[in-house]
């Protein structure tokens, strides 16, 4: 798998899982003619959300949009809400990523993180 990074003036680093979905999360047009323009908007809003955190923990005490880590078979990986039933799937970039000693995910380490994929993983 090859990670294309958008590094900018940001503070956390954000990669992406293949060309194509980065090619379409950096081109606004792009992003709307794939998810549509509510998804599309929100998206926008969440990468912006990334760009601007130091770290995840920052992002965590956003209630409203639920950033959580995933179990089971995609333990490891964390989701951010965007139009129901869909979300934003990454990971962080470091791996193995920094736990604590319960196996939880240790945020505010966190700055740097691969975007997988949007989709409704509860099919």
């Amino acid at each position: 798998m090859i990670d294309f990074i958008n590094r900018l003036n940001y503070s956390m680093d954000i990669l992406f899982a293949d060309r194509k979905f980065w090619k379409i999360c950096n081109d606004y047009r792009l992003m709307q003619k794939e998810y549509g323009q509510l998804r599309a908007k929100i998206l926008r809003r969440r990468l912006d959300e990334f760009r601007a955190a130091d770290n995840l923990s920052v992002l965590k005490q956003l209630p409203q949009i639920r950033y959580h880590e995933l179990l089971h078979d995609r333990k490891g990986q964390l989701a951010a809400d965007l139009d129901h039933p869909y979300r934003l799937i990454f990971r962080p970039f470091d791996q193995p990523p920094p736990v604590d000693e319960n196996g939880r995910l240790i945020w505010d380490k966190i700055q740097s993180i691969t975007i997988l994929a949007i989709e409704d993983y509860h099919d």
